[in-house]
């Protein structure tokens, strides 16, 4: 009460059995210079009780043992009532223990009546309606953020250092089908999809590495159906935060935009990371260019080529790092083929070239300005992975033609022969 308590006239309940103890009560309090107290005295507790619900009071003063009450009950009773005024306890000189045990039972103070003073009872009735303040801002507080939580539209999950789930918002059960009970104390990696958890592992010992920053991932997670949801998540290391001590992540459940994106692509004819072709997009260049081939019988080829190492890449250096090595593939491609080729981002790891008018020397020249695009990035330096691809290649005989379909699925088996016999080292680190 620093703002000054004489500004206020504060009404005490005083529940004393003793009238010796009572007037001393009182007489101490009438030697107050920072406040003016008005004192009501009770000396049975269900009396003291009974005036608390006709009257209002700032503090409750009050010896344990009473003739109806002793020890703890006496406490136990007057909260169970939803007292709001702070409780300091009176004991005798031999009942230091229990008026402890009466504080962790939710009186603010105790006051041994052998040591009572003016300045002592004053300061205890002081402090108490401080601490009482204290208690009632943070718990309108708690209760505040908590509805806020329980509100939410995101889902909120508080982590620990072994990415147990210490908390989890009642949200859970709108995205993912469990009570949040179901889920507490169990490591969040078992709901993430088995090809999303090295990923997630890494970007959650970067968190948990920097106090502060902010982590941004994506990815699926198990509903309680069995089925696979995608999540979209930001997290936040609050491990030095007394009251989190945790790897707090708002999530937001990104499914239904997942498909939507989707059903976008597939109307696309350009893959939007490279803006290459999309499989959608070659398909269609590529089934023109085969009826003027067998028209005009003209052979052409197709090159089937994978980015090696790509999830190698996306979990220890993040997705990040796997885009832009993508995009390093298409640029390749781009600077080794002509515009009259078809280029593509074919899905995922996989890139086709349909080559038009190239005889087998100029494919040689073609595949050897290929690999020194690769090579010459990967000399650079500036990459923090090593950039790699495998290709094979098939060609269109318009003396026997046949489908676009069986000419890449040869050149993606060609491909496939060329990564297993090349065996590539991987040299990716955070």
């Amino acid at each position: 009460m620093r703002l000054g308590l004489r500004a206020k006239r504060l009404r005490l309940l005083l529940i004393e059995d003793n009238a010796g103890d009572a007037r001393l009560v009182r007489e101490m309090l009438a030697q107050a210079r920072s406040a003016a107290f008005e004192l009501e005295v009770r000396e049975r507790l269900v009396d003291g009780l009974k005036v608390l619900e006709e009257e209002r009071f700032d503090v409750v003063l009050t010896d344990l043992n009473l003739p109806d009450s002793s020890g703890l009950n006496t406490i136990e009773e007057l909260l169970s009532t939803g007292l709001e005024p702070p409780v300091i306890v009176l004991t005798g000189m031999e009942d230091d223990e229990a008026g402890l045990r009466a504080v962790e039972g939710g009186a603010q103070d105790y006051l041994p009546k052998g040591e009572l003073s003016a300045g002592l009872l004053e300061r205890s009735i002081r402090y108490s309606l401080e601490r009482k303040r204290a208690e009632e801002e943070l718990r309108r507080s708690e209760e505040y953020h908590r509805a806020l939580i329980e509100n939410s539209k995101d889902l909120i999950i508080v982590l620990d250092r072994e990415a147990s789930i210490t908390f989890i918002s009642p949200y859970v059960e709108n995205v993912l089908g469990y009570k949040a009970e179901e889920v507490m104390g169990k490591n969040i990696f078992e709901f993430i999809h088995p090809d999303d958890v090295k990923y997630a592992m890494n970007i959650f010992e970067n968190a948990m590495r920097v106090q502060g920053k902010p982590y941004n991932i994506e990815c699926r997670v198990v509903h309680k159906n069995g089925s696979w949801r995608y999540i979209e998540s930001i997290g936040v290391n609050h491990l030095s935060n007394p009251y989190i001590e945790g790897l707090v992540i708002n999530s937001r459940h990104v499914t239904e935009r997942k498909r939507l994106e989707e059903q976008l692509r597939s109307l696309s004819l350009t893959d939007d990371l490279t803006g290459l072709n999309n499989r959608r997009g070659f398909n269609t260049l590529a089934e023109q260019y085969m009826k003027i081939a067998k028209r005009q019988k003209k052979p052409f080829s197709l090159l089937f080529c994978d980015l090696d190492g790509l999830k190698e890449i996306n979990d220890t250096l993040g997705h990040t790092m796997g885009n832009r090595a993508l995009e390093e593939v298409a640029d390749v491609l781009r600077e080794t083929f002509r515009e009259s080729d078809i280029m593509a981002r074919f899905g995922g790891d996989e890139f086709v070239v349909l080559v038009t008018d190239a005889s087998a020397g100029e494919m040689e020249s073609l595949l050897g300005r290929l690999r020194a695009g690769v090579d010459k990035r990967n000399a650079s330096g500036r990459l923090p992975f090593t950039l790699s691809v495998s290709y094979g290649i098939a060609q269109f005989d318009p003396a026997e033609p046949e489908p676009l379909e069986r000419i890449i699925s040869q050149a993606d088996s060609r491909m496939y022969e060329s990564k297993r016999a090349k065996k590539v080292p991987r040299k990716n680190s955070p």
